[in-house]
This record gives C-alpha cells, structure tokens and sequence, in this order.
C-alpha cells in the first residue's frame, strides 16, 4: 500500500510534466523562436539541402554540430525541424543518465535510490532545462556531450584505462562542435586528462607546469577570439574582467541595465528556482569534507572555470547559466542525503514533500514555457502579415531569422549592423519602437528607426506585444 502511494504521488506529477511536453511537441508551439532557435533550423535544411548537392553551409556565428545532427534525423522523414527538436529531447534523457553515472563514480551505488529521488526533483524535473530540451537549442545537447567527456575523464582518473582518455577526447570536441561556451569547463577537463594519472611530488610538479602553460594558451586563443568576434561583433570582443562588477551592460542586445552585478548573478546558479529548486535548503546542509574528494575538486574546477568565465560576458543569460547545472546537482547530493535525514527527524516523509516540490517544478516549468511559446507565435502571426502585403523588401530588427524561414522569396534585411540610409519606396518595415528608446539609444537600430520616421510610412498593424509593421513611403 505505502509503494502504491508513493507511486501515485510521484506518478501524478511527472505525468502532469509529460503531457505539458507532449503538448509543447504536438500542440501549436514548434519548439523555434528568436534568433539562435531559427538560425539552427535554417542551418539544418541547409545540410540537408548540401547532401542532395546544394552549396555547403559556412561557420559563421553559431557552431554547425547541432543543425548537423538535427539533418542527419531530418533523412529519416521527419523533417530538419523535428529532427532538431528531437536531438534536443533525447539530450535531456541523456544528459540525466550521466549525470547519475558520475554521482554514481563519486559516492557509490549503495543509496540509489535517494539518489534517484534527488536527480528527480532537481535535474529531471528542472524548469529551465525542460523548457530548453523542448526547444530547437544546442544546449542541452552540448550539456550531453560535455558531461559524457566528464564522466570519461573520471573513468580516466580512476581506471586509468585509454579508451576513457580517447572517449574524453572524442566528447570534448564534439561538445565544442556543437557549442563553444562550454569551453571553460573542458580547459578542466584536458587539464584533469594530462595531469590525473601522474602521482608524487614530480606529478605535481607538472600538473602545476601544465597548470601554468594552460592558463597561457587560454589567454592568447581569448586575445585571438576577441580579435575575431571584434569583427563579428559578438559579445565575447567585450569580454572583460571588469563586467563582473557592473550592472550595465553594451553588448549586441544593446544597452540594458540589470538588477545585480554579474559576480552576485552567476550565484543565482545555486538557488533560483529555475535551476535548482532545492539549492537554497542545500547549501545549508554542505559540508566541507564533501568537497576534498579529489574527483569533487575537479568538480569545483570546472564549475570556478565556467561561472568565473561567464561573470566577465557583457550580458546576462539563462542559457549560458543553465550549462553549470550539472555540476552543481553533482557537487549537492551529499547534502540533499542529509537534507531527507533532517526532513525524517521532522516527522516530514518523503511521500509529502517530494510530490509538492514536483507539483511545483511542474508550474515553474509552465511558466518558463508560456514566454516561449508566445513569442512563436507572434513571430508567425508578424510573418502571416509580411507574406500577404506583397512586398519584396522587408526591414526588421531581431525579427530576420524568423522571417528568413516563414517568408521564403522576400528580401530580408537586418537594422541591426549599420545605418542603411533611405529604404526603397514601398518597403516593409517590423520593428518594436519601445526597445529602440530603452536598449538602443545612440545605435544602429536607433538610428536606423529615425531615418524612417523622417523618410514616412504607413501603418499596417500595431501588434499587442509591440511590433510595428508599416510600409515605407
């Protein structure tokens, strides 16, 4: 009776979170919206298109490794979108099975099933990593692959065996093909690959020498990618130490103002709902001798490498937040075990908590979701008025990548880069006038918003979300 109510405790909730899924993978949302999501589908029909002899897709912004991988399953019938969405899913059913074979290496198999438990109210059911493995995004794949280097890399350290070493190797560039944040965390993962297997003094000796060259070569390929994306114009040319320490950001979303520094903000990785639900009791529960195990400190280096990285980005993103979550589940599982001790000293069983935290995983997930899906749908509904207007020429501001995939056969040109001056006579113009007086002052898409209102246009449509279409005189 106690395992038949314990079933349906658990049971309800998950199945509540499935059917939410089923509904974000069957139902109106198709899993794209905003830039990265539609360069990634556009990419994956362009190697699709590439194997039946069209022109082979070049590097540009994004690594090809996910759209690759999304046409490789876009052969088999499904399509390049499903095939994308379907890689992000199975990278989730993934990434939770590795993350329990490393907790697994660090603390045995003898408490399983607290283990068990753990891994589903904090990584299967978080919110954020649900909504980004229901959504065309690299991330949960390259989360994936990062931790399949991880857990290669720890087999290395203990069994010393060469195919881990070579797994290891394998995982890490695949994960940089498929996302290249994930970089600082696999700097720990080479370094963990070179210097695990040397013992006494003289192995420390040159692991601190490799420590040191390391450090070096990330420095000088950091100088070298800043020169690099200085041209691109992506965030990293603006990577600096001292955005750590700021609230005010420039980057290529334009200006915004944040209510924390990014120092204070990366340690929201521990206790925002979004990513771990239970991290503000946890870390009251964390206990030093936790943290000397030597694959735990591999642990802390990867996870110090990553977030210290991200704190000097000139902006502030889940995304790039949510790809530390591993490593924090990881790290925490010692003291969610003394955390269910606490709980049962309180008279508090488990069957009452652990469906609560799952029911409210499970709304948290919904609201994480809702924002995603609205925004695709304005995106088809602004794309539905491009296509009947009849115009050739459209000029829009974070809105091109969208209408590159709904509006086939229109020209479709970004205010992003750089003044355009005078637009063509009869042109479309979609833009969302309350960003360029917040974010974008003194800027291109400013600029450009200016030298429109001075050459004239005719409204078309006012979207309730903000977005202006109007033609151009």
């Amino acid at each position: 009776m106690i395992a038949q109510r314990t079933f349906l405790a658990l049971g309800v909730p998950l199945g509540l979170c499935g059917a939410l899924l089923l509904y974000a993978w069957l139902g109106d949302y198709e899993g794209v919206n905003g830039q990265d999501g539609h360069d990634h589908w556009r990419l994956a029909r362009a190697w699709m298109e590439w194997w039946k002899g069209g022109e082979r897709p070049h590097v540009a912004e994004h690594p090809h490794g996910y759209p690759f991988l999304g046409a490789m399953l876009g052969f088999t019938g499904m399509g390049a979108l499903a095939g994308l969405r379907m890689v992000s899913l199975v990278a989730f059913v993934v990434l939770v099975w590795l993350v329990r074979a490393i907790m697994v290496q660090l603390n045995g198999s003898s408490s399983r099933d607290a283990m068990d438990r753990y891994l589903l109210v904090t990584l299967a059911t978080s919110p954020f990593l649900l909504r980004y493995s229901a959504t065309v995004m690299s991330d949960v794949a390259a989360m994936a692959l990062m931790c399949c280097a991880f857990w290669m890399v720890l087999r290395w350290l203990r069994e010393g065996r060469l195919v881990a070493a070579l797994g290891c190797v394998l995982f890490s560039v695949w994960a940089l093909w498929v996302r290249m944040a994930v970089a600082p965390i696999l700097v720990v993962v080479a370094v963990a690959l070179v210097v695990g297997p040397m013992k006494g003094r003289s192995g420390r000796l040159v692991g601190a020498a490799l420590l040191v060259v390391t450090g070096g070569v990330l420095f000088l390929a950091l100088g070298l990618m800043e020169q690099m994306s200085a041209r691109l114009w992506v965030p990293l040319a603006d990577w600096s130490p001292l955005n750590m320490f700021s609230r005010i950001q420039r980057s290529d979303d334009g200006e915004l103002q944040y209510v924390l520094p990014n120092l204070l903000y990366v340690l929201k990785l521990f206790v925002h709902p979004g990513f771990l639900l239970l991290g503000a009791l946890l870390l009251m529960f964390v206990r030093s001798e936790q943290l000397r195990h030597p694959m735990s400190q591999w642990l802390l280096g990867a996870l110090f490498s990553y977030l210290s990285f991200i704190a000097c980005l000139p902006f502030q993103n889940d995304r790039v937040l949510l790809l530390a979550l591993p490593f924090v589940v990881v790290l925490l599982y010692p003291a969610y075990v003394r955390l269910e001790h606490w709980l049962e000293g309180k008279r508090m069983p488990r069957s009452m908590w652990v469906p609560m935290v799952l029911l409210l995983q499970l709304g948290l997930t919904a609201r994480a979701l809702w924002p995603f899906m609205q925004q695709s749908q304005v995106e088809r509904e602004l794309a539905a008025v491009v296509n009947t207007s009849g115009a050739t020429q459209v000029y829009t501001h974070s809105m091109g990548a969208a209408f590159f995939n709904y509006c086939p056969g229109t020209a479709i040109n970004e205010l992003w880069y750089e003044e355009v001056g005078r637009m063509p006579e009869g042109a479309l113009l979609v833009i969302r006038p309350g960003d360029m007086e917040t974010q974008w002052q003194g800027l291109a898409p400013e600029r450009n918003w200016h030298q429109a209102q001075l050459q004239g246009m005719d409204t078309m449509m006012v979207h309730p979300s903000g977005w202006l279409v109007a033609r151009l005189r």
